[in-house]
């Protein structure tokens, strides 16, 4: 999704379609389809990357709507992802991460890894014609519960049949609690970062339309700010106002920081 000039009228119908969440599957359902029909067709992969590619956009709007309390917050983050479907192709993933998410992050690689070496092993050895049915047997002799074998599915579906591990993800409202800014731990509004490259961490904030006009609240938000730069994040803002004005371009300058970032 390019940025242009757009006129109110056409900026204020795209916030209503990027609200809720029916409109924007609709439209996101139309970047995919033509992000798809320019691909290259082999073993009927066009078919299945693209309704992955509309199951995963599905997963990652409605977690958006689980975490993100702002209105203006929905319409940046859905802006995003169809900026990263109609030009990245993979496009971004929502990760959820709970109480540490750098510690997660971490330990989620070193559970990305050890899949890959599974994957590598299944590859080399075929026990069975697939993985699935492997890992149902390995379920049935008792080497993993049925909750791992659950997780098993998405790490399949991701990173198996889908290379998303090369793509950003990205995690909404991520607790930091080593990282202190004013007596109090930072939670920004949203984490990007790759599973493949652990020099990739960028915060980013969405300011709310009340920006600047408290001086006490600006100076909490840049020793926020001073103290994720300390600890090796990237930290970009944005403001309501902007955001909500020209949800195209916000999203556009995100995406293309993005993407210039990863290279």
């Amino acid at each position: 999704m390019q940025p242009n000039k757009n006129q109110p009228s056409t900026t204020k119908a795209l916030r209503s379609v990027l609200s809720d969440p029916a409109d924007f599957r609709r439209l996101a359902d139309q970047f995919i389809s033509e992000t798809v029909a320019n691909m290259d067709d082999f073993d009927g992969f066009r078919e299945y990357f693209g309704g992955s590619m509309k199951a995963l956009t599905v997963v990652n709007s409605d977690e958006i709507d689980l975490v993100a309390k702002s209105p203006i917050e929905r319409i940046f983050l859905r802006s995003l992802l169809l900026a990263f479907l109609k030009n990245d192709g993979l496009g971004l993933l929502v990760h959820p991460t709970f109480n540490d998410a750098a510690s997660e992050v971490a330990d989620f690689r070193v559970t990305l890894e050890r899949f890959r070496e599974m994957k590598a092993w299944f590859k080399e050895h075929k026990p069975t014609n697939d993985i699935a049915t492997f890992l149902d047997d390995e379920m049935g002799r008792g080497k993993m519960s049925a909750e791992e074998r659950r997780y098993c599915d998405e790490l399949i579906f991701k990173y198996y049949y889908v290379p998303l591990d090369g793509s950003y993800h990205m995690s909404l409202q991520p607790r930091f609690p080593n990282v202190v800014a004013s007596g109090k731990t930072v939670r920004p509004d949203i984490y990007f970062w790759m599973p493949t490259r652990p020099d990739i961490n960028v915060v980013v904030e969405c300011d709310g339309f009340a920006f600047h006009s408290d001086k006490e609240a600006f100076t909490r938000d840049r020793q926020r700010d001073r103290a994720l730069k300390a600890r090796g994040y990237d930290v970009l803002r944005f403001s309501g106002s902007e955001i909500f004005n020209d949800p195209v371009n916000s999203a556009h300058e995100l995406a293309t920081y993005l993407w210039e970032r990863a290279r």
